[in-house]
C-alpha cells in the first residue's frame, strides 16, 4: 500500500509541474525580412524569445549543411536580431534558421533563388537620315554694302 501511495504523490508531482515546465520550455517566434533571397544578399533573421536570453542561432543549407552560426542575447523585451551575407556560390533550395536557449526553440525557412535574368538593352535609335543643303545667292557679285538674298533648299525637308 505505501508502494501505491508514493506512486500516486510522484504521478501527482509531475502533473503539477508540467504547466511549470512548458512555461519555462516555449517556442519563440523566429522571421527573415523576406521569404526568398538571391546569392549575396543579405538575410536579416528577427527573434523574439525570453528576455535576457541567450540564444544560439544557426541556418542550414538544403543539403544540410551548416551555412551560419551565431550566438545572440535577447533585449530586456525579449527582442533579438543577426544578419549575414550569402555567399555567391549558395545553393538554390530552402534553407532553414534553427533558435534555441533557455529552454525554448524556434525555427523558419527561406529560399535562395536563382536571380532573374538583368533586362535587355534598350534597341539603339535608328540611324540618322542623310541630309542636305543647297544655298544660292540671288547674283553673282556684290559690292560693299548692298543686300543680297539667300536661298537654302534642306533635302529631306523638315516637317
Amino acid at each position: 500500500m505505501a508502494g501505491k501511495s508514493a506512486s500516486a504523490c510522484l504521478l501527482l508531482s509531475l502533473l503539477l509541474l508540467i504547466p511549470l515546465l512548458n512555461a519555462y520550455a516555449s517556442t519563440w517566434s523566429v522571421s527573415t525580412d523576406k521569404p526568398g533571397y538571391n546569392r549575396g544578399d543579405t538575410v536579416n533573421i528577427s527573434i523574439s524569445a525570453s528576455p535576457n536570453c541567450v540564444l544560439g542561432v544557426q541556418v542550414a543549407n538544403p543539403v544540410g549543411g551548416v551555412e551560419f552560426v551565431d550566438q545572440v542575447t535577447a533585449d530586456s523585451n525579449g527582442r533579438a536580431s543577426t544578419s549575414f551575407k550569402l555567399s555567391l556560390t549558395a545553393i538554390y533550395g530552402t534553407y532553414t534558421v534553427y533558435v534555441s536557449g533557455c529552454g525554448g526553440s524556434g525555427s523558419t525557412t527561406f529560399n535562395v533563388v536563382e536571380a532573374p535574368p538583368p533586362p535587355p538593352p534598350p534597341p539603339p535609335p535608328p540611324p540618322k537620315k542623310s541630309t542636305s543643303m543647297t544655298l544660292s545667292v540671288d547674283r553673282e557679285s556684290i559690292m560693299l554694302g548692298e543686300s543680297v538674298t539667300v536661298r537654302g533648299i534642306l533635302s529631306p525637308g523638315l516637317n
